[in-house]
C-alpha cells in the first residue's frame, strides 16, 4: 500500500513561511466559471485590489505520520488516511491530502478580521498550496525560485471548488498570487483562463488609499445564502440584461480608476451596490444600512466586501478630506478599532 512521504527532517532544518494578501473587489460573481463560460463573448471581467492584510502559513516539523493544524484558536491532528472532507478544516485537509506529505505542522495567521468578505479561503488555499509545492520542488531537486504562479492559482482553485467547499471563481486566488490592482478577464474555455491588466502603478496607490475607508461590522460574514441568491438571479431571465450591464459597469469602473476619475468610479460602485441590493436579501445588516446612509450623505461609493451578510464594507470618496470625515462618522458607529487602516499590496505572494 502506498505510504505518505514524511517531511519532518526537511522542516527541522528549514521551516517554511508563505504569505499573501486578501482583496477588495468590484464585479465579482462574473469570475465563477459557469457565469463566465456562458457569456464569454461579452468578456466577463472583475476588478480587484490586493490589501496588505496578509494571510500567513508556516510549515514546521511535527511527528512523522501525522499532520497538525493550528488555525486561529482551533487545533487538530490527523493522518492522511483519516482526512476529514466535511469539517471546519476541510479545505486544509483536502490540500494536505493532495500532496501526500506528513510529519509537519500547519500554522495559520490572519491580519484581517474573521470572515471579512476579503476572499480569505482562496488566500489560504494559495499560501498552503504554494508552501507544499515548494516542498515538492525541494524534494525533487528543482529550482524553488521558479514557481509556476499560474499552476498554483489553478490548483488552489480546483482544490477549493472540487468537493463543493464553496462556489468560487479565480479572482481570490489571482489577487493573492499577484497582488496589485488588476482588471481580470475570465476566459475559462482557453488554456490560460484569465487575462490580467494592471490598472494602477505603485505610485498611484496613495491616491486611492487617501479615498478608501474599510469598516468591519463586528459580525463575521455569512455569504452562502447571498451567493445562492446571486446565482438564482443570474438564472432568472428577468435579470439577465442587468447582469450584462453589471459587467459593463465593471469595465467602466476600471477605466475610471485608471484615469483617476473618482466621480465616475463612485457612480460605478453605487450602481453595483444598488444592483446587489435588488437581487439579494440579507446582504446588509442593520448596521450596514446605517453606514450606507452616512456614505450617501457624503456622496461616497459604498459596497460590501464580498457577498455581504456581515464582514466588512468599503467606501471611496471623491477627495481625501471627505475620507477623513467619512471615517470619523463610520467610527462613531462601529468603533475606531473597526476602521481598518489597510493599504494596497503590490507584492502578492511572499516566501520566507
Amino acid at each position: 500500500m502506498p505510504t505518505p512521504k514524511s517531511i519532518t527532517d526537511l522542516l527541522v532544518k528549514n521551516p517554511l513561511t508563505v504569505s499573501a494578501p486578501v482583496r477588495l473587489e468590484l464585479g465579482g460573481t462574473w469570475d465563477i466559471s459557469g457565469f463566465a463560460l456562458s457569456y464569454e463573448w461579452i468578456k466577463p471581467v472583475t476588478v480587484n485590489f490586493a490589501l496588505d492584510l496578509r494571510t500567513t502559513v508556516t510549515l514546521s516539523a511535527y511527528t512523522p505520520g501525522k499532520i497538525k493544524i493550528i488555525n486561529n484558536n482551533e487545533e487538530s491532528e490527523f493522518s492522511l488516511f483519516e482526512t476529514d472532507f466535511t469539517g471546519s478544516q476541510r479545505l486544509i485537509h483536502m490540500i494536505a491530502s493532495h500532496f501526500g506529505f506528513d510529519g509537519y505542522q500547519i500554522t495559520l495567521h490572519y491580519q484581517a478580521p474573521p470572515r471579512s468578505g476579503f476572499g480569505a479561503s482562496g488566500t489560504v488555499a494559495v499560501v498552503l498550496v504554494a508552501a507544499l509545492e515548494q516542498i515538492r520542488l525541494k524534494l525533487s531537486g528543482k529550482d524553488t525560485n521558479k514557481i509556476n504562479k499560474q499552476k498554483i492559482v489553478y490548483l488552489a482553485h480546483l482544490l477549493e471548488s472540487s468537493l463543493g467547499f464553496s462556489i468560487t471563481g479565480l479572482q481570490d486566488q489571482c489577487a493573492a498570487m499577484y497582488g496589485g490592482t488588476h482588471l481580470w478577464t475570465w476566459q475559462y474555455s482557453k488554456q490560460t483562463k484569465y487575462l490580467m491588466r494592471k490598472i494602477m502603478t505603485e505610485t498611484d496607490y496613495i491616491d486611492f488609499e487617501n479615498r478608501l475607508v474599510i469598516a468591519y461590522l463586528k459580525t463575521p460574514h455569512n455569504s452562502s445564502d447571498t451567493n445562492s441568491q446571486n446565482i438564482s438571479s443570474f438564472f432568472s431571465l428577468k435579470d439577465r440584461l442587468d447582469w450584462i450591464r453589471f459587467n459593463q459597469n465593471t469595465m467602466e469602473f476600471s477605466n475610471a480608476i485608471k484615469s483617476k476619475n473618482w466621480k465616475k468610479a463612485i457612480k460605478c460602485i453605487q450602481f453595483e451596490n444598488q444592483f446587489r441590493q435588488k437581487i439579494t436579501e440579507g446582504r446588509l445588516l442593520p448596521i450596514g444600512f446605517e453606514l450606507w446612509e452616512i456614505a450617501k450623505q457624503t456622496n461616497a461609493g459604498f459596497s460590501t466586501c464580498g457577498a455581504g451578510g456581515g464582514g466588512c464594507v468599503w467606501a471611496i470618496t471623491e477627495t481625501p478630506e471627505e475620507k477623513q470625515k467619512l471615517a470619523s462618522q463610520f467610527s462613531n458607529i462601529v468603533g475606531h478599532e473597526n476602521i481598518l487602516n489597510s493599504k494596497l499590496d503590490f507584492q502578492g505572494i511572499k516566501f520566507s
